[in-house]
């Protein structure tokens, strides 16, 4: 896998996750994403669910009204498809729920994705990505 940056976008897998997003046209697809790392339980966490989870979570925050930042590799892509389902869009509290507690397990020690930024120096700089997207998400 590839990481260039931070972001919730900003490696291959999430990109991948967008593409797939785009064949959607509800919220399923991102339930569905938060339920691969909710449904692990006590396990590790791989690395996939946890990158494609943050993707999740940064298109409902949009979804929601709560902006990303400028810039992000898949803005077009995310943008177009939140311009989209926004139309029929309700915000689902389950959802939110869903994303914090997700949020909750991947920056836990069972978080592969977590124990890597944990060896690298950008670790405070996403953790704090973490925390910027955690109150996007809950915004009322």
């Amino acid at each position: 896998m590839s990481v260039w940056d931070i972001g919730p976008f900003d490696n291959d897998l999430a990109l991948d996750w967008v593409q797939d997003l785009q064949e959607s046209n509800d919220l399923y697809y991102i339930e569905d994403t938060l339920n691969n790392v909710l449904d692990e339980g006590d396990s590790v966490i791989p690395m996939p669910f946890a990158c494609e989870a943050l993707a999740a979570i940064e298109v409902l925050a949009r979804l929601q009204g709560q902006p990303g930042q400028p810039g992000d590799e898949a803005d077009d892509d995310v943008d177009a498809w939140v311009d989209t389902v926004r139309k029929k869009f309700k915000r689902r509290a389950d959802l939110v729920e869903k994303s914090l507690k997700a949020l909750d397990v991947i920056v836990s020690e069972q978080s592969e994705l977590a124990n890597e930024w944990a060896q690298t120096d950008a670790h405070v700089a996403w953790r704090g990505m973490i925390e910027q997207l955690r109150a996007r998400v809950a915004a009322v």
